[in-house]
């Protein structure tokens, strides 16, 4: 059950990471380098909980 409650924070950061720098830089609308800085950094933890709990129990599977 944990590895389906772990595909949520992961597929969120992974879209967040993506969707920050995929867009042009200095377009109109495209996000400032600190917001890009500070969000893929707040992503990166959702990813590793996510990843955490999808992997995490391969390693232990009682």
């Amino acid at each position: 059950m944990h590895r389906v409650i772990g595909i949520v924070p992961l597929g969120i950061g992974i879209t967040v990471i993506v969707f920050l720098w995929s867009q042009p830089f200095g377009e109109f609308h495209s996000p400032p380098l600190f917001f890009r800085i500070f969000g893929s950094f707040v992503a990166l933890f959702f990813c590793l909980i996510g990843g955490g709990l999808v992997f995490g129990q391969l390693a232990n599977p009682a």
